[in-house]
């Protein structure tokens, strides 16, 4: 498993979403986010966006070619990850 996050001042969390079919918005502890599965065409790959103020967050999961197996970890991840993050005030 390779876990990335990135933080990307000037950047909209809505912004260069690269498989919109395959994303779904939603909140994470409250906190506007995006979960894209395959951000890359890639099977096994997971992301979400989080909304962060004046920037984004972006926590990346790649988890063999299992992407059902790359989402379900990274949604035990993000609410874990979310309040490290830059608040939005």
């Amino acid at each position: 498993m390779d876990v990335g996050l990135f933080l990307q001042a000037g950047g909209n969390y809505r912004d260069n979403v690269n498989n919109p079919a395959k994303a779904s918005d939603g909140k994470v502890n409250g906190r506007p986010a995006i979960e894209e599965q395959e951000p890359l065409n890639v099977k096994g790959q997971c992301s979400v966006r989080f909304q962060v103020r004046d920037s984004r967050a972006l926590l990346s999961l790649t988890f063999g070619s299992d992407t059902a197996g790359a989402c379900g970890q990274i949604d035990e991840l993000a609410p874990k990850v979310e309040p490290l993050l830059p608040k939005n005030n």
